[in-house]
């Protein structure tokens, strides 16, 4: 699974946290510190179902605007 390697492809998030296991609705840092992103991600939606390259880009882009919009 790819959770578990989450923090090579993202410096700073050790994990990831699901609602219904299929949702993620925040990153957790590797000090612990969670931040709840602006909008789930729905990794069994549509075409990314299967595709951890495209819900891995939603979850970039989330991120980043999460963060604008917190800052």
């Amino acid at each position: 699974m790819v959770i578990k390697y989450i923090n090579k492809c993202f410096e700073g998030i050790n994990s990831l946290e699901f609602k219904n296991s299929d949702e993620i609705i925040s990153v957790i840092s590797e000090e612990g510190e969670k931040i709840f992103l602006f909008k789930p991600i729905n990794v069994n939606e549509g075409d990314k179902k299967g595709s951890v390259e495209k819900w891995l880009s939603e979850l970039e882009e989330v991120m980043r605007n999460t963060m604008q919009i917190k800052v």
